[in-house]
Order: structure tokens, then C-alpha cells, then sequence
């Protein structure tokens, strides 16, 4: 993963001394956005934070192909969604998108999901007799995959991205031009700053949502974005993905319904249905439960 500066160098020669950055990124902290337009929000931070330090890579094919997406819904409604729809599974009609969500302005679809069944299943913020539905998604693509990031520099061990971030930042140093290395304090600062609004930032998201816009529809343009799980205190990581790459490079594997009986230190215990559905051809095939699926639970 490297870090992208496009047409920043100019930029970066006009921010402020380090002490009156961090003033202005305070002020846009506290920023009261709740009568801002879109557009407003978008100047206003061009305002404090000058730039936006998008960290981006590639992922080849062999390696987005060899992952797995999981993705949770609650409560379908079987009278007005069909279940023999892969389509159900995945990201909403825009029609349903009526509010900022972290990665999409409203009016935007996006497909949330997680490259660990855990986040996926405590983000879908799950109460006990709910019932879930659990996609899992693998990867087809044909080629690269754009992947963008806003992860904090000091991610746990744990969490299964932290090589990824550590190495941006390395990059970053690396490959800084030598006359703008005293701004790299300032691009850090900055990458934090971003990377915890993903995390602590409040509905309706103004800030998040609008800079997902600018990864997914604006200057950057990016097939997926990741960042930290506000409900597993960074231990892990959520992925937003462009629904045009999901159709384009996602393939449906099969679908696990299952119903929140109780909560155990926080964690979801579950009852899973005795059946799962599988995509065969054009058909999605209701089997019996084998240990594979089973045991998918057993490990959160």
C-alpha cells in the first residue's frame, strides 16, 4: 500500500506551523456541520486540514480472490425481499439509502461487510431474538482491486490490517520528498484524525460520509475502503465496498440464517437455522447444515 499524494506537494508547502494545524483540526472536531450544505462541509475541512492524505493500494487478483466477505442483515422481510435473490444479501437499492451512513452520503448505496464474521455480526448491531442473515462473499476479480484505508498508525497487533497500516506509513516516510519531510508530523496527525472520526463520529456521519465520497465517486476512486470497527475498539476492521466492484469482482457463496438467543460478554450466542442456502448456477439451493458451517460461530 502506498500512500497518495495527488498534486499535493503545492499544498503541503502551505500548511501552518504544527501548533496551529492541530488548532484548526480542533476546531473542525468540535465543527457544529447540523445547518452545513454538503459543500459547506466539504470547504470547511479543505479549510483546516488543507489536504486529504488518502492511503491507497493494489491488490492483485490471486490475492483479493483468496479472501472472504462476510455481511449481515436483520429481520428480512420475506413479503417484501425475496430470499432466492443473491441480490437480498447484498447492498441496498438506492431508494433505501435515505441517510449518511460512516462510507456513503445518503442517496449512496455501498456494501458494508468485513473480512471477519465477528465485526460483521456487531456492526449489524444485533438484539436478542432478532433474526440474521449471514452472506459470505468471495472474490472474482480480473483484475486489480483499489483498495483505500483510513487506519491509525497504532492499530493492535491483533487486528489483522496493522501490517498494512504500518507499512503505509513507511512508505510515506520513505518516499516523502526530502524538502517536505517536516510535514510529515502533519500528515500523520492528519491520517489519525480521519481514521478516528471513522470511529467516534456520530449519525448523521458528516464528516465520514463525505470524505467516503471522495474515495468512492470523487478524485480517488477506489473499488474498497477500509477502516477500524468503532464496536470492537479497533481489534478489527470494516470494509466498504463500491457497489459497481461488487458486481463487477464478488461472487455469492452461501447464506446462514440464524437467530440472537442471548449475549455473552457482548457476543451474539446464536441458534442457526438447519439449513443453508448455496448459489448453484442461477439458483440459490437450501442444503443441510455440515460442520463448515457450523463451526464458522464457534470461532467468535
Amino acid at each position: 500500500m502506498n500512500n497518495y499524494i495527488q498534486n499535493h506537494e503545492q499544498i503541503l508547502t502551505l500548511l501552518p506551523e504544527y501548533e496551529k494545524f492541530i488548532e484548526g483540526l480542533e476546531i473542525l472536531n468540535k465543527y457544529d456541520f447540523s445547518s452545513s450544505s454538503r459543500e459547506d462541509i466539504y470547504n470547511k475541512f479543505y479549510d483546516y486540514a488543507y489536504s486529504l492524505p488518502t492511503n491507497f493500494g493494489y491488490l492483485s487478483p490471486e490475492n483479493f480472490n483468496k479472501r472472504k466477505f462476510y455481511r449481515v442483515r436483520l429481520n428480512i422481510d420475506r413479503k417484501k425481499e425475496d430470499l432466492s435473490l443473491t441480490q437480498t444479501y447484498s447492498y441496498p437499492p438506492t431508494s433505501f439509502c435515505n441517510f449518511n451512513g460512516r462510507a456513503n452520503l445518503s442517496g449512496k448505496s455501498i456494501f458494508y461487510c468485513s473480512n471477519e464474521l465477528l465485526p460483521s455480526m456487531l456492526e449489524a448491531k444485533p438484539k436478542i431474538d432478532d433474526e440474521g442473515f449471514l452472506s459470505i462473499w468471495k472474490g472474482n476479480a480480473n483484475r486489480k482491486i483499489k483498495v483505500g484505508h483510513y487506519l491509525p498508525t497504532n492499530l493492535p497487533i491483533e487486528n489483522s490490517w496493522s501490517q498494512m497500516a504500518s507499512e503505509t506509513f513507511q512508505d510515506l516516510r520513505n518516499n516523502l520528498p526530502e524538502e517536505l519531510k517536516s510535514k510529515l508530523k502533519h500528515l500523520e496527525t492528519l491520517n489519525n484524525f480521519i481514521s478516528k472520526k471513522f470511529v467516534t463520529e456520530k449519525e448523521p456521519y458528516f464528516l465520514t460520509s463525505m470524505l467516503s465520497w471522495e474515495l468512492f465517486y470523487g478524485q480517488f476512486w477506489t473499488d474498497l475502503m477500509i477502516y477500524s470497527s468503532v464496536v470492537t475498539d479497533n481489534k478489527f476492521c470494516n470494509i466498504a465496498i463500491h457497489p459497481n466492484a461488487v458486481n463487477e469482482n464478488l461472487q455469492f457463496e452461501k447464506v446462514i440464517i440464524f437467530k440472537v438467543v442471548e449475549f455473552k460478554n457482548g457476543i451474539p450466542i446464536v441458534e442457526i437455522r438447519n439449513e443453508f442456502g448455496e448459489l448453484n448456477d442461477s439458483r440459490i439451493e437450501w442444503k443441510n447444515l455440515t460442520e463448515m458451517e457450523m463451526n464458522l460461530f464457534n470461532k467468535i
